[in-house]
């Protein structure tokens, strides 16, 4: 009653555990199909148990997540972590894998970061058009495959690099910024775990700031080891260098499990 009343007499899509699947979903279409006399769903999607250390998860055997385990994590991670493994098998839910996802996300958001950040204004290249379409033609093709949400996000993964090795080269202006994040905007849109807000720029301390233009200089003179010591004190500090094409970069990086 209440699936005919919001959904109507037929919908497309209907989910519920691999344990629905008998007598209760068979139940719902004998119902449903013998009241109105017309296919109930067109498609089915029964998900596979979750594990927790390759176990099912139980009370019993004390392995079960609280809302507090999980708090550590953004529910944008939380869902990338459910999300990369296919509905139809079981998913081994460990923290430290979250962990990992988290930075694998984090990489992706990286990367979208660069290209709100490029404002070289120069036309934008064929090419960049076509690598937009290719990514999303493949990840199309992916989802469209029994949903096969590992397959596209390691295409998510292979188009932020690519979109990265473009950013080192120096070979995207304003406008192909726009293209290809247009496209992450497009994949995310299904998936609904980045994100493209700007980030605020944080003020540095007048004495990590010198300590990055010293390292700067030092690595102008080729003095590799003095300029590493010196990347090295900056991470103790919290603060992680990447060196690309145009200088430094720098974010904020957790100091003894702490923001």
């Amino acid at each position: 009653a209440m699936s005919t009343k919001y959904l109507g007499e037929t919908f497309d899509i209907h989910t519920g555990g691999v344990d629905n699947l008998f007598p209760h979903h068979e139940n719902e279409i004998a119902q449903s199909e013998g009241a109105h006399q017309k296919p109930f769903v067109k498609y089915w999607l029964h998900v596979k148990h979750l594990l927790v250390n390759g176990k099912k998860m139980s009370k019993s055997l004390g392995n079960v997540y609280k809302l507090e385990d999980l708090k550590q994590f953004s529910f944008k991670t939380i869902r990338m972590a459910l999300l990369i493994g296919h509905y139809r098998k079981q998913l081994d839910f460990r923290l430290k894998e979250v962990e990992k996802i988290e930075k694998s996300k984090g990489k992706v958001n990286e990367t979208i970061q660069r290209l709100l950040e490029t404002k070289t204004n120069i036309p934008a290249n064929p090419k960049t058009q076509k690598i937009r379409d290719s990514f999303l033609k493949q990840f199309e093709q992916e989802m469209d495959n029994d949903l096969n949400t590992p397959k596209a996000f390691a295409v998510l993964f292979d188009f932020s690099k690519k979109t990265n090795q473009l950013l080192d080269a120096q070979n995207l202006g304003q406008a192909d910024a726009k293209i290809l994040l247009d496209a992450f905007k497009k994949c995310d849109s299904v998936l609904g775990v980045l994100n493209f807000e700007p980030k605020q720029t944080d003020v540095l301390a007048p004495e990590l700031m010198k300590l990055i233009e010293k390292r700067e200089e030092l690595r102008r003179q080729q003095k590799w080891v003095e300029s590493d010591a010196i990347r090295d004190q900056l991470k103790e500090k919290g603060l992680q260098i990447m060196d690309t094409p145009s200088g430094p970069k720098w974010k904020k990086v957790k100091l003894n499990g702490l923001d």
